[in-house]
């Protein structure tokens, strides 16, 4: 059976299902087509509040009703809601990869853009690893797809997503509730608000996360997977004149729960044959629990233990000033902080092959202003950003057991300790605008575009450990690398006897020609800057035949800055960047509301040329084999289509359901595979980007008593197969397709209770969001097995 006729069979077997399900409330419930109808749904993707019908660009939008009954609270939970998007841990590092439509980009590094943009309330989350608790007290969340350059800045050729907070409300309002969950996980949430003045409201909203180890070790019963994580916001809105609007806060949050541990798939020396006792080593079970970690966790002389010691701070401050009846001035301040000081065993064994203790610090300054207005039939806004960062990154990793540092080279020298360092300093400029021209009642215009000029200052280099690491278990393995270094350094450069590398020194050897000359191999640390400037731009043509109808079509440009590696380099060619890429996309869709405003359907074509596509690809080294460098794809591309719907058959019963086509193709690319072999990868499809993917969910609300009703809800998540990187030499890349399940059944009254009970992944089925080849060692990082709860919750 071909994949299109099987994913096909799929969808229409889950449409008959939901058919089915109407079918049955039916039989209980009629109702007026009034108490059918859908509500219209609002967005903010051209920074001003739309019905989402009249936007001519493709928009998944989910509702605080809907995020609190499928508990859609963490970054990985997006994909439930969201087809043709990918959110993946990338399994050695607080870094999360977001992908849509096939368009993202697979780095672990803190300093690595997303080429997906992520904010809340339009407040930039400018890298991935601030995006993990943000899932709080959320009004909606609002998906774009496309590049968003125009009005989103740069490093959203994939497209954005916005979450929007809970406001502060006019009158008291408080909440409260509580979860208990398989694995003894438990949960706290609540928010209190109101108003402290006439002109001032507050909100505060927190949630703590408890318990939950779900992972076990298969070889000593150890288990991991508890979480401590708390998230708050706390808002101010105050006007204290009838033109000036205040919106002050502050986001953040702090983890310290357990690390996530590998599934070892298969051990793959870079220099064979390995360690007998790792040629030996027992692969993962087939099942979602199973991992292994290192028990004892000795690192640089202390024991730290295998979790996350990570916290986000941001607080933002937003005016927007009424000129008149028709023109608005907004701006948006907002400072980041994020640090980091985690411990990830990532490669799949109990032995010392990659066990990263990753330590970084993120502050971010990012200043928007903006004028809109309208006149007549133009909307239109011009406006300026400025983003000013520095990033600091220090990667320790053992490596004691790992192939290519036992007695290197014929040394004798190996190596149990070696450390990465790297700063980065980013500061960027814009200038956008952008038009929307009523040329009737039927048709309008949509353009805009943005000048973008960015430069990245780096250093960063591979350190010698420095002093002998105490108490470590294997007295004939030396921490120091500087020994081998300098007996390289001798041959490469013909200064034999010469030691230039000092204890605690950088390592990292110059390899590159500098101003005509040959290279000096003398250790570095590699400074560089990248200095890039672009133009992102969009036009859109919007044609309402019928005022509940609208067709589009759309054509857009995009770029995702340039990006520098934090990796274990040998030498000083592989902190080379990537360039800044492309995204070239063109788009034709349509929206309409049918049956009374009881059915909402949409759908689109696109075909995305792809250009310089950044991608963490291996590249071979005489002395170490296969190393990590990021280069760029020079050609690529994408073509689809999608098509969802929201139905309301009667009352009570929604119906609501999506489905994406992706087909991603390299066109032009002489790049290493896994292994380091040069090779042709020209056709070769994209990671992390399956063909097909998509979502249903079906919730059912009826009453039971005088004040009580009950909810029924069911919801599915699928994804066809895909793999985990590009240049994979066997199906142990593999990304196996999964279709998850979640349930849903509980009771609300009218003076605020909820009760609910339910379940994720019903069926336990095992699957898999990410393979890796963590040097010697090819893991997959697996998902959540079946978990289930209550959560009792009160609204005063």
């Amino acid at each position: 059976m071909t994949k299109v006729k099987k994913y096909s069979l799929m969808i229409g077997g889950l449409m008959a299902s939901q058919l089915v399900l109407a079918s049955v409330a039916s039989a209980q419930t009629s109702a007026s087509s009034n108490e059918n109808e859908l509500g219209e749904i609002v967005v903010t993707a051209q920074k001003r509040v739309q019905a989402a019908s009249d936007v001519g660009l493709s928009i998944v939008t989910v509702g605080k009703e809907a995020l609190e009954r499928r508990d859609i609270t963490s970054a990985l939970d997006l994909v439930k809601i969201v087809p043709g998007l990918s959110v993946a841990s990338t399994g050695n590092g607080a870094t999360i990869v977001y992908t849509l439509r096939g368009v993202g980009f697979n780095s672990a590094n803190l300093a690595a853009t997303s080429a997906v943009a992520v904010y809340v309330d339009e407040v930039p989350l400018a890298y991935p690893a601030m995006t993990q608790g943000i899932g709080l007290d959320l009004q909606r969340v609002e998906a774009y797809k496309g590049p968003q350059g125009t009005l989103f800045g740069q490093n959203s050729t994939g497209g954005a997503i916005n979450y929007i907070a809970n406001k502060p409300t006019d009158t008291f309002e408080a909440s409260v509730s509580g979860t208990f969950a398989r694995f003894n996980r438990w949960s706290v949430e609540g928010f209190v608000s109101g108003p402290v003045s006439d002109t001032m409201r507050v909100r505060i909203a927190g949630r703590q996360d408890g318990g939950g180890a779900w992972q076990k070790s298969y070889t000593h019963g150890q288990k991991l997977g508890n979480r401590d994580q708390f998230v708050g916001r706390a808002l101010l809105e105050w006007e204290p004149t009838d033109q000036l609007k205040v919106n002050a806060g502050i986001n953040g949050w702090k983890d310290r729960s357990d690390s996530q541990a590998n599934q070892l798939i298969q051990y793959a020396p870079l220099q064979p044959p390995g360690l007998p006792q790792l040629v030996a080593y027992p692969t993962s079970p087939r099942s979602p629990r199973a991992a292994d970690w290192d028990p004892k966790l000795p690192f640089s002389g202390n024991n730290k233990k295998l979790q996350y010691d990570s916290w986000f701070a941001q607080p933002f401050l937003r005016l927007d000033f009424d000129m008149n009846d028709s023109m608005t001035l907004t701006s948006l301040s907002t400072y980041s902080r994020f640090s980091t000081d985690s411990l990830i065993d990532v490669d799949g064994t109990s032995y010392e092959i990659g066990e990263v203790n990753q330590v970084g610090d993120i502050k971010e300054f990012n200043q928007e202003l903006r004028l809109s207005g309208k006149a007549g039939r133009v909307n239109w806004v011009v406006g300026g950003n400025y983003q000013k960062n520095t990033i600091d990154e220090v990667q320790n990793i053992l490596i004691h057991e790992l192939s290519n540092t036992q007695n290197i080279g014929g040394s004798g020298f190996s190596a149990i300790f070696s450390p990465t360092f790297s700063k980065q300093k980013t500061e960027a400029f814009a200038a956008f605008g952008n038009i929307e021209v009523k040329l009737s009642d039927q048709f309008n215009i949509v353009g805009g575009a943005r000048y973008t000029k960015t430069k990245i200052d780096f250093v960063g280099c591979n350190l010698d450990s420095g002093p002998p690491v105490p108490n470590q278990p294997n007295p004939g393995v030396t921490s120091s690398l500087r020994g081998f270094f300098n007996i390289l350094y001798g041959l490469l450069s013909g200064n034999t006897g010469a030691n230039p590398i000092v204890e605690g020194g950088c390592i990292t050897l110059d390899n590159i020609p500098r101003n005509g000359n040959p290279p000096t191999f003398l250790p570095t640390d590699s400074r560089q800057i990248l200095n890039e400037d672009n133009v992102s731009w969009n036009l859109t043509a919007n044609f309402k035949p019928t005022p509940r109808t609208l067709l589009y079509a759309r054509v857009a440009k995009g770029y995702k800055s340039g990006s520098f590696p934090t990796i274990g380099a040998s030498t000083s060619v592989q902190f080379l960047p990537a360039k800044q890429e492309s995204v070239m996309t063109y788009e034709a869709g349509f929206k309409a509301s049918l049956a009374d405003r009881r059915v909402n359907i949409e759908g689109a074509g696109f075909y995305y040329d792809y250009k310089n596509k950044q991608l963490s690809n291996f590249v071979p080294d005489a002395v170490f084999g296969p190393l990590i460098a990021i280069v760029n794809i020079p050609k690529s591309r994408v073509y689809g289509a999608e098509l969802s719907a929201t139905v309301v058959p009667v009352s009570g019963l929604t119906l609501s359901g999506g489905v994406t086509y992706i087909d991603t193709k390299i066109k032009t690319f002489n790049g290493f595979d896994v292994n380091g072999v040069l090779t042709d990868l020209a056709g070769e499809k994209f990671n992390l980007a399956p063909d097909w993917s998509g979502s249903f969910d079906a919730v059912y609300e009826f009453p039971v008593a005088e004040k009580v009703k009950a909810f029924l809800g069911s919801s599915l998540t699928f994804r066809s197969k895909t793999k985990g990187v590009i240049g994979a030499t066997s199906n142990a890349y593999n990304i196996d397709g999964y279709t998850l399940v979640d349930a849903q059944i509980g009771l609300e009254t009218e003076d605020g209770w909820r009760v609910q009970m339910w379940g994720k992944n019903i069926t336990n089925k095992y699957y898999w969001n990410n393979v890796n080849r963590i040097s010697d060692t090819i893991v997959r990082t697996a998902g959540m097995p079946a978990t289930y709860g209550v959560t009792v919750g009160m609204k005063f």
